[in-house]
């Protein structure tokens, strides 16, 4: 029973990818017909990548597992960070930067505000407002920075009718939120039988699989040398990460187990920063020797909730 169900996870975490991949082609039609810039086209694509886990959330605030989606939120800043920013650079030899701290430091403190929030046990209504706030004064700030004047990719593919995109886009909605449904009910089932503890699954397991839009876009990207489009869905979606903890809170106060996990997320997170804005700064790129240690911070991590569980 126990295989079957594990079976049927990593099969819906793939439908789960798959639908919320459908959902970022069609965000990326609109953008590219009504001439979003790149770079804020990466942040709602981030946005909208990120509904997994905000749906996992819901479904695990109904379902009184507030604790899965919290360590997947966490967890899935470090997977953004660590595997699939530095496993993008990895793949890429480097990627190019402006230099500019300013431009992304922002985002980081902005993950480290809703991090320091946890450390008091729960993050309350009034605190899931500020990060609500946050994130939306963080949209704003990149548009007065004038992102918005930076132009996309136009590909010289038939334009798909209006109304087939807007059903392919409710179609891929619907599908992101019956799947996330499904995938909380039996992900209960295996913690009872494998008695696991909640935050840990969300940790290493749904930080992974609900971050495949992300690793979907990210490759793809990549591929097609949009390499900005890659890097603002990561932001974009880092952000989104910490908005839907902000309207979970808001929703319901947000209790957390302030324990050994919590602090080997905090101080990954906070490596993570340091090191990301160096790699910013120093010679304007960020170097394949320099993915590879990002990608290592994301591994110590894992091995470092490995070793915590397995002592406990």
């Amino acid at each position: 029973m126990t295989a079957f169900l594990i079976l049927l996870l990593f099969l819906l975490f793939y439908l789960l990818g798959k639908s919320a991949d459908f959902l970022v082609l069609q965000i990326r039609f609109f953008g590219e017909r009504f001439g979003i810039p790149l770079s804020f086209l990466g942040i709602i694509l981030g946005l909208l990548t990120s509904i997994p886990e905000l749906s996992i959330g819901v479904n695990a605030l109904v379902e009184n597992a507030v604790a899965i989606s919290i360590g997947n939120l966490f967890g899935g800043v470090i997977v953004l960070f660590g595997l699939i920013y530095g496993g993008g650079i990895i793949l890429n030899r480097k990627t190019k930067t402006d230099g500019r701290l300013w431009h992304i430091i922002p985002f980081f403190l902005y993950i480290l505000l809703a991090l320091i929030f946890g450390l008091t046990g729960v993050i309350n209504e009034i605190e899931g407002s500020i990060l609500i706030i946050g994130y939306f004064v963080i949209i704003f700030f990149l548009y007065i920075k004038g992102e918005k004047k930076q132009s996309i990719h136009h590909h010289k593919k038939t334009p798909i009718p209006f109304a087939k995109s807007i059903f392919i886009t409710l179609f891929g909605v619907a599908g992101i939120i019956i799947i996330s449904k499904i995938i909380i009910l039996l992900s209960l089932e295996l913690i009872k039988e494998l008695h696991l503890p909640e935050f840990l699954v969300g940790l290493l397991i749904f930080s992974i699989g609900t971050n495949l839009p992300e690793i979907i876009v990210t490759f793809r990207s990549w591929r097609r040398h949009i390499k900005e489009l890659s890097v603002a869905n990561i932001y974009g979606s880092a952000i989104a990460n910490i908005f839907a903890v902000g309207l979970l809170a808001f929703l319901h106060p947000i209790y957390i187990n302030v324990g050994a996990s919590y602090y080997i997320i905090m101080a990954s997170f906070l490596v993570l920063f340091i090191s990301t804005m160096f790699f910013y700064k120093s010679e304007k790129k960020i170097t394949q020797k320099e993915g590879v240690v990002l990608v290592s911070i994301y591994v110590l991590s894992i091995l470092s909730e490995l070793l915590v569980f397995t002592i406990t």
